[in-house]
């Protein structure tokens, strides 16, 4: 996603990113369950869930608004629209506003999708999602620092 528009790459790296969750997942909950105290499993299992609990919160906010703002292929060609002033007819599907917005810039749509790529870089949502993974791994080393000293 950060240096390519190729579908296929994309597909791989999500491919590749669903079975390490497929893989991972289902351990953490084994682990848990058995370090847990028998008395105190559910407990242990709660507790274990707040992280994917914040998570799905969280995500709402960076998903929905940052994506859209970045890299969401009908807002980047609608503001592209805006500041070349073009004209467009209202009530026109997404995939017909993009066609007319490629006809008027005398580019084929996929010309309109490489000058998109190249004038907003919208891979650049890579780097947010680059700068979390990073500050969680910094937060779990503190983390790791400050409970392994007691």
């Amino acid at each position: 996603m950060l240096v390519s528009q190729n579908v296929l790459f994309t597909m791989v790296a999500i491919l590749i990113f669903s079975l390490g969750e497929m893989a991972g997942s289902p351990k953490i909950t084994e682990y848990i369950g058995r370090i847990a105290p028998a008395d105190k499993k559910a407990l242990y299992m709660g507790y274990s869930f707040i992280p994917v609990f914040l998570g799905n919160v969280l995500a709402g906010f960076i998903s929905g608004v940052v994506y859209q703002q970045m890299s969401d292929k009908v807002t980047l060609v609608q503001r592209f629209a805006i500041e070349k002033g073009y004209q467009m007819a209202e009530g026109l599907s997404n995939d017909a506003y993009f066609e007319e917005v490629a006809r008027q810039a005398n580019t084929t749509p996929q010309g309109l999708t490489n000058l998109l790529w190249d004038t907003y870089e919208p891979s650049r949502l890579g780097v947010v999602i680059l700068a979390i993974g990073v500050g969680a791994a910094f937060l779990l080393f503190i983390y790791d620092r400050i409970t392994s000293c007691k």
